[in-house]
């Protein structure tokens, strides 16, 4: 989990084809330099347990527009825990 995954064998293509599943899939964008720079899966799930944190957190927003801002501040730390 802790080993690049260019250790593993991953070549560029690769990369390239984890990036664009990422990005079709899930909706991530994950930069291809992240990926193909030395990251461990470890670091690529970090990657997108960032990208989904920021995503819950824009609806969050967007539904709290006129909202009580002490509801607001328990849902983000339920978030971000």
């Amino acid at each position: 989990v802790a080993q690049p995954l260019i250790d593993m064998g991953l070549d560029s293509l690769m990369a390239g084809e984890l990036r664009n599943l990422l990005k079709r899939q899930l909706g991530w964008d994950i930069p291809f330099q992240k990926i193909f720079g030395g990251a461990s899966t470890a670091q690529i799930a970090y990657l997108v347990n960032e990208q989904i944190t920021q995503q819950l957190l824009l609806e969050k927003i967007t539904d709290y527009d006129n909202s009580d801002p002490e509801d607001i501040c328990e849902d983000m730390e339920e978030i971000t825990l």
